[in-house]
């Protein structure tokens, strides 16, 4: 069970992303990814272990598209949140992963995958048929979201990272075979064990939830905590409840979190202030002033003077 280490960090931009795209191909037919970034900083680890391949991958912000397969066996694929959030899309179902939670997709159906800034992935790949005979075909088509506070899906997650890091076992010994067994027990449990484990999180459940979309999508002009509620397939009442209990609103937490990003990006990059309030979700720069000058007690321009006294940008 060796592992292969790819990166495109050591590329000119202009050819990381069409490297990764590559890189991708080979390891998931029909996958495509775009994104806006001026370059495509990104690492892939992958290894395999009998019959399951698995992965890390780190990168930028992406739109990652794969169109359907259906040829051959029946694969899924699971995806671990390490870090980042990323919505996740197939055959009507959708959901959005924060750090510690899980999914699993069908290889065979077309999906659709929105990530965010420094995102890291734990996936691991596997004949659909090992799992539907532990929990059966209806368990599967319902874990499009496993929630972190199951147990089980942390424990998916810490088998998954040891897998990647470290490699213990080669493929075919009898340590690798229960290994690989091991491991599709545990995903069977954690899809098994969610159900019970939102139910007894409630609304701290929902929060975390929001809060990784938020994370993900807070430059998106077109988020309100109307479109947050669409996006999460509960109602406003609920969300509102959510956040009552952490003191705010979700259209406050969401506007702190802008801000916030507009403070970092202030202090680190060169562009404009009107170029950041509009790549950080505000519809103009004078809102983006109005709002910013509340929180901090200055205007962003005094900000950026103070943050950053020896600028290297006029």
């Amino acid at each position: 069970m060796g592992r292969d280490v790819l990166s495109t960090r050591a590329l000119p931009l202009r050819r990381q992303l069409d490297c990764w795209n590559d890189w991708a191909m080979e390891n998931w037919h029909g996958i495509a990814i775009s994104s806006r970034e001026a370059g495509f900083p990104a690492d892939l680890v992958k290894c395999e272990l009998g019959n399951i391949r698995f992965s890390r991958v780190r990168s930028c912000s992406s739109k990652v598209r794969r169109q359907a397969k259906g040829t051959g066996p029946q694969r899924m694929i699971l995806h671990f949140q390490e870090g980042g959030a990323t919505r996740n899309r197939q055959c009507g179902r959708e959901a959005t992963l924060g750090i510690g939670d899980l999914t699993l997709l069908r290889l065979d159906d077309h999906y659709d995958l929105d990530t965010s800034r420094d995102v890291s992935l734990l996936i691991a790949e596997f004949d659909e048929q090992a799992l539907r005979d532990r929990v059966g075909a209806a368990a599967i088509r319902g874990a499009i979201h496993l929630d972190a506070c199951a147990p089980a899906v942390g424990l998916v997650g810490q088998m998954l990272a040891t897998l990647v890091s470290e490699a213990p076992f080669q493929a075919g010994d009898q340590a690798g075979l229960l290994l690989e067994r091991s491991f599709l027990d545990m995903v069977a449990l954690a899809v098994l064990s969610n159900d019970s484990a939102i139910a007894g999180r409630g609304a701290g459940a929902l929060f975390r939830r929001t809060v990784a979309e938020i994370e993900r999508a807070a430059d998106d002009v077109e988020l309100t905590g109307q479109e947050l509620a669409r996006r999460l397939g509960v109602t406003q009442r609920a969300l509102q409840m959510a956040f009552a209990e952490a003191g705010t609103t979700p259209s406050a937490y969401l506007m702190d979190r802008r801000l916030d990003l507009a403070a970092q990006r202030l202090a680190s990059r060169p562009e404009s202030i009107t170029q950041i309030a509009l790549d950080c979700g505000f519809a103009s720069s004078a809102h983006f002033s109005r709002c910013f000058a509340r929180r901090f007690g200055m205007s962003p321009r005094d900000y950026r003077q103070k943050q950053t006294p020896l600028r290297l940008w006029t």
